[in-house]
């Protein structure tokens, strides 16, 4: 049974596929999304105690926000928003303290669902095609061998 180039070719690029997907999984488990790794979060609504414009963000606002009972203030990681207003924040679970940050509700991490699952099958996918192009353009061209009856009549 005979093995043609193009077989042999089609499937180096799989494996390589493969093997680099894989490798890039396992070295940053997070980067598509497939890692539980994210600290626990609650969400729960804040007031904004001390806004600060965007182009001032340098220590950033103050929340205060009600979680278990208690009154509790923090940083957030947020700029542009006015006094007084009402923000849904990330609130770490777990002890709170005096030096505790708060991020925007929907910006945290973990939070976009099964769409990175597909982004992980698509990277697959795309590391497929990138090294058929690869293959395919860098790859001498064997060309036929003339025979001795082609140039004769």
């Amino acid at each position: 049974m005979e093995v043609r180039p193009n077989a042999v070719r089609l499937g180096i690029v799989v494996l390589l596929g493969v093997a680099f997907t894989l490798t890039l999984w396992l070295v940053a488990p997070g980067l598509f999304g497939l890692s539980t790794a994210a600290p626990a979060t609650t969400q729960v609504s804040a007031t904004v105690k001390k806004g600060v414009g965007c182009g001032q963000a340098g220590d950033g606002e103050v929340v205060t926000f009600r979680q278990n009972g208690q009154e509790h203030e923090a940083k957030f990681d947020g700029c542009g928003h006015q006094d007084g207003e009402s923000v849904d924040v990330s609130v770490p679970t777990g002890p709170t303290g005096p030096g505790m940050v708060v991020h925007a509700a929907e910006a945290t991490t973990g939070d976009s669902g099964s769409s990175r699952g597909l982004a992980f099958v698509f990277f697959l996918l795309s590391s497929f095609a990138g090294g058929a192009f690869a293959v395919n353009w860098f790859w001498p061209v064997v060309k036929p061998q003339d025979t001795a009856s082609e140039g004769t009549l």
